[in-house]
């Protein structure tokens, strides 16, 4: 399975996202702030990383820049 990782912090994302993408083979991953994505990252290899930019108190934007400068994919 296609590993993908999916940085939000509404709970409910990820149940939504697995119903639409089921049929894709990927197994998602769940982060709910940086630290959480860059520890998934460093344990597993993601293929693609769906950044909420509304993200809470970090904000996707400004997370973008800490995951784009670390081996997260």
């Amino acid at each position: 399975m296609t590993p993908v990782l999916v940085v939000d912090d509404e709970p409910a994302i990820v149940p939504l996202l697995e119903l639409c993408l089921d049929h894709l083979s990927l197994e998602l991953l769940h982060a709910t702030g940086l630290s959480s994505a860059l520890e998934h990252a460093r344990q597993q290899r993601v293929s693609l990383v769906l950044l909420d930019i509304a993200l809470g108190s970090e904000g996707g934007l400004e997370m973008l820049p800490q995951l784009l400068t670390r081996p997260v994919c």
